[in-house]
């Protein structure tokens, strides 16, 4: 495993505080959800986390699903969700 730097690490400690918000919008994050519960895993009592990148590679069929999934959501759409879904969209496909 590749420990993240500091800027990642912010960015995914972002994407897995949201999680909460994820499941209220119109977008299904699930499969992304499902992928970082198992891919990432914290370490120093939950200081750092760390992102298991073989792991994910040996799920790239999923992800590249999702990451077909987000290309797929029209302007109009997500200009139409409530702003909290907007962000939580943009950090996912962020990460």
């Amino acid at each position: 495993m590749r420990k993240l730097t500091h800027t990642n690490l912010v960015l995914w400690a972002m994407s897995l505080m949201i999680f909460p918000l994820i499941g209220l919008g119109e977008f299904n994050h699930s499969e992304w959800n499902r992928l970082l519960k198992e891919h990432v895993v914290p370490i120093k009592g939950g200081q750092v986390t760390q992102v298991d990148y073989d792991g994910f590679l040996k799920d790239r069929e999923e992800l590249g699903n999702y990451l077909i999934s987000l290309s797929r959501v029209e302007r109009l759409k997500f200009k139409s969700w409530e702003k909290s879904e907007q962000l939580a969209f943009l950090i996912n496909a962020y990460n």
